[in-house]
């Protein structure tokens, strides 16, 4: 039996020997040095642009700025590409040589341009308005040099239009038809044919409406209506430029800082590559602020969602006349909107405001105004920094095992179980067993530390700096007040009767107003003007803390009354219309510091009550011992600690906030 099945074995092995040598003569017929012929494939073929540089060398367009080159600019300049077919793998040459061999023919290719993916299933056919753009009648040169450049091709005649009229959005196809046979059928046809999407844009965006211009320091705000192209769901604006002429007839700079972000005849004819510069002359091409001259930019690109802007670094009391066009991403303008006119104005912001009015604070830090730094003014801020630092320090390392800064947000946010026991599982929590084992009488965690979140109404007494009566701050911005925001954390020393902390704390204000209109010479005239100025502050304290909680740890009596005292240092800021720091024509800058010291007195309520149960959940879960509303007086005297020359922004007023015990 066994020798059988090996017989059976061998003849089936020699049949298909047999088959095989048969057949090889006629694949030897379509091949050439061994090589076998297999048919041309869409992806053995890269089409590209590449455009001309003033020099005359050609280069490549990469692929997005492909998408973005066929604009109206160019249509109207008659600027001109060419289209190169690269062979993309080296496979595809010896393809290309072995069929033209098989066929004993020269072959030929071609470059259609048409609207329709019809052009490659018959580009000879008119109806689908193929058009042919250039031809090889010897396919061997593709095969040999690996690729092939066409004729140069205008722009004008992509667009299918004229120069003048090419306001049109459109997308032609450009298609590379090969016939290696030289019989007029081709070896890639339909969708698998190679081709290339050009996007022609010339259509422009519509113009921003409803321009107006106000006046500010060196500066004027434009503000407008957006362009209806924004509100397209197709739209493909991309922002808006701003086009500034000087009183004189000159452009707003002697050199524009700002790039073109579009393209024009002018701009082409530049290079050398506007061909219809002569034909344009007369309509868009002339260099001039009414035909949108590059040297009149005075704006970047303006963001397509906004609709205000501010022009700076203008000529005061001189008058600019100013449009905006609309720009799309492929470098159209729209026409321009109707011009408006704008003088820049002087503007007094607080800080002249105040000096002119007799206040004599020269900005700086832990510095007397006009001398060098008292020894005694800069030892005390270095000693508050110092402290402040120190302080921060200590809480870290006494509590380097637990992630405290975890526990607000936790209890903030009503953490349940799980996400307490995800806390306290974390390894570098495993030396907390021995804290927890200290719980108090009433099974709560020990407490060593307490942050404060509080806010309140805040008026820096700045006015109370002058000794000659004047009130520039509340002449700048009126009586009234405006929040601070306080963060405040607090580290136990001591716990016997009652609590005693160290603390520090930090808080931000900011209020703002119209500046007043200048004379030349720098003085207010009391009219508001368009500008904004601001006073913004950031105090920061040092705090020795006294909350007599004995009687809420004992007997549960939920009120904690609390008193404070210690040191700030409120680091102040004027900015001026254009956002900067605030400046004296005679030196000086709109920022600096005050030193000074504080007290508070205040009423806490405990609210573990109002859920005792859930509170000791959270404090087991987070070690948050206890939460209070308060609501407190505070006293700041920020006038300098004796020294002169300080911006005094004290004041005595209250706050309320949430206290969370650790």
């Amino acid at each position: 039996m066994l020798p059988s099945i090996r017989f059976g074995l061998l003849v089936r092995f020699l049949l298909v020997l047999a088959v095989q040598l048969i057949a090889w003569p006629v694949l030897a017929q379509t091949s050439t040095g061994g090589t076998t012929t297999t048919a041309l494939a869409e992806s053995d073929f890269s089409i590209y642009v590449q455009v001309k540089s003033t020099s005359g060398a050609w280069s490549d367009l990469g692929t997005s700025d492909t998408k973005t080159y066929f604009d109206g600019a160019r249509c109207n300049c008659g600027s001109t590409v060419r289209f190169v077919v690269e062979a993309a793998t080296t496979s595809a040459a010896t393809k290309i040589s072995n069929l033209l061999a098989d066929s004993g023919a020269d072959g030929e290719a071609r470059l259609y341009l048409a609207q329709s993916s019809g052009c490659t299933s018959d580009p000879t056919d008119t109806s689908y308005g193929c058009v042919l753009l250039d031809q090889i009648d010897e396919l061997s040169s593709l095969a040999k040099n690996g690729y092939w450049a066409s004729t140069e091709v205008s722009v004008t005649d992509l667009f299918g239009s004229s120069a003048g009229s090419c306001d049109l959005l459109k997308t032609q196809y450009l298609w590379l038809w090969i016939d290696t046979a030289s019989d007029g059928s081709a070896d890639l046809t339909g969708d698998s044919a190679p081709s290339l999407s050009l996007r022609l844009d010339g259509k422009p965006p519509a113009p921003p409406t409803a321009v107006s211009v106000q006046a500010g320091k060196e500066a004027l705000v434009l503000n407008w209506t957006a362009s209806t192209s924004a509100s397209s769901s197709s739209t493909d604006l991309a922002g808006y430029l701003v086009f500034c002429q000087h009183s004189t007839g000159t452009a707003a700079f002697s050199t524009s800082p700002y790039d073109s972000q579009y393209v024009s005849p002018e701009t082409l004819s530049e290079g050398a590559l506007c061909p219809n510069e002569e034909a344009l002359a007369s309509s868009v091409f002339a260099t001039t602020f009414a035909n949108l001259d590059a040297a009149y930019l005075c704006s970047g690109l303006i963001a397509s969602d906004q609709t205000s802007y501010r022009l700076r670094n203008l000529e005061n009391d001189a008058e600019y006349t100013l449009v905006m066009v609309a720009v799309d991403k492929d470098g159209n303008l729209s026409t321009s909107s109707d011009a408006v006119t704008g003088t820049p104005v002087m503007t007094v912001d607080f800080y002249n405001e105040y000096v002119n009015e007799g206040g004599q604070v020269v900005g700086g830090y832990c510095a007397i105004a006009a001398g060098a730094p008292r020894p005694s003014a800069l030892g005390l801020c270095l000693l508050m920094m110092f402290g402040v630092a120190l302080g921060w320090s200590w809480v870290r390392r006494k509590r380097r095992g637990r992630r405290f800064w975890l526990i607000p947000l936790v209890a903030i946010l009503g953490a349940r179980p799980a996400l307490g026991q995800a806390v306290f599982h974390d390894d570098n929590m495993a030396g907390l067993s021995s804290e927890w084992s200290e719980a108090d009488s009433h099974g709560r965690s020990p407490r060593t530390m307490a942050m404060e979140f509080r806010l309140g109404p805040y008026t820096p007494d700045i006015d109370s700096g002058l000794s000659n009566g004047a009130t520039p701050s509340a002449n700048m911005f009126g009586s009234g007040s405006h929040l601070l925001y306080q963060l405040e954390v607090d580290y136990d020393l001591l716990q016997s009767f009652g609590t005693l902390a160290v603390g520090a704390g930090i808080g931000y204000f900011r209020e703002t107003a119209k500046a007043f209109v200048g004379t030349s010479d720098g003085v207010s005239t009391g009219v508001r003007s368009f500008d904004e100025t601001a006073l913004r502050m950031v105090p920061i304290s040092l705090l020795a803390v006294y909350r007599m909680d004995i009687f809420a740890e004992r007997w549960n009596v939920p009120l904690v009354p609390y008193v404070k005292l210690g040191l700030n240092y409120t680091f102040w800021k004027v900015t001026d219309g254009n956002g900067n720091v605030a400046t004296l024509t005679q030196g000086g800058r709109g920022a600096g510091g005050t030193a000074g010291w504080q007290a508070a007195a205040g009423l806490a309520l405990q609210l573990d009550t109002l859920d005792s149960a859930s509170m000791r959940e959270l404090d087991s879960e987070t070690g948050l011992n206890h939460m209070y509303a308060f609501f407190e007086y505070t006293h700041v005297d920020a006038s300098g600690l004796g020294m002169g020359n300080r911006l005094h922004v004290g004041d005595h007023t209250w706050s309320a906030g949430l206290l969370l015990e650790f």
